[in-house]
């Protein structure tokens, strides 16, 4: 199985130490070797886990460094800053369900990025309460989807201001086109009696 290659994203997930010959594929054994490689850099960042400033700037260049591997595994890479936890079996089985899970929505999306965080505290919990499982997988689902949503709101409020305000350029930059070329066209007026004398 750690041979065959298996479709995790839309992206090419790559970075140090990880060799991928097809864009759009990687293999299990290599996205846990790169979630190691960025887990490495949060323990010798230096950065404090109570720094919430520093663990923002963590945050956004390893976003920045590791793209792709943020583009498929967002909460990964932000539990490992955020929460300094990671753990690579339960990597390895997230893995595993991501591969067979079909993602046709965004919610589909957001429940399997909660439950890496079921099998993270499986993994750390080794005979956990199934009752509180359930409570957890639903806590995290309800978290997720309340974040995405207020994101999503957001993005389409910047979209309108947006809007807004490139209307605002256009009837400027239209304004100030006409102003140019009435102040020509009475430049050339006034000239042509003076040159008709």
């Amino acid at each position: 199985m750690a041979d065959e290659n298996i479709v995790f994203s839309e992206t090419n997930v790559g970075g140090p130490g990880v060799s991928v010959t097809n864009s759009q594929q990687a293999t299990p054994a290599q996205l846990v070797a790169l979630a190691k490689t960025i887990w490495e850099k949060v323990k010798r960042s230096g950065v404090a886990a109570e720094d919430d400033s520093g663990n923002d700037a963590l945050l956004a260049s390893l976003q920045e460094e590791f793209k792709d591997f943020n583009i498929s595994f967002p909460l990964i890479l932000r539990w490992m800053v955020q929460m300094r936890k990671f753990n690579a079996r339960a990597l390895e089985k997230y893995l595993m369900k991501h591969s067979t899970t079909k993602m046709d929505t965004r919610e589909a999306f957001l429940r399997l990025q909660a439950e890496y965080l079921v099998l993270l505290y499986r993994e750390e919990h080794r005979h956990p309460d199934e009752n509180f499982i359930k409570r957890y997988r639903q806590s995290l689902v309800e978290q997720l989807v309340e974040e995405d949503s207020t994101f999503t709101t957001m993005q389409k409020q910047v979209e309108v201001d947006l809007a807004a305000q490139e209307q605002v350029v256009d009837a400027d930059r239209r304004m100030r086109l006409y102003k140019f070329l009435l102040a020509q066209k009475v430049g050339r007026e006034v000239a042509k009696p003076l040159s008709e004398n």
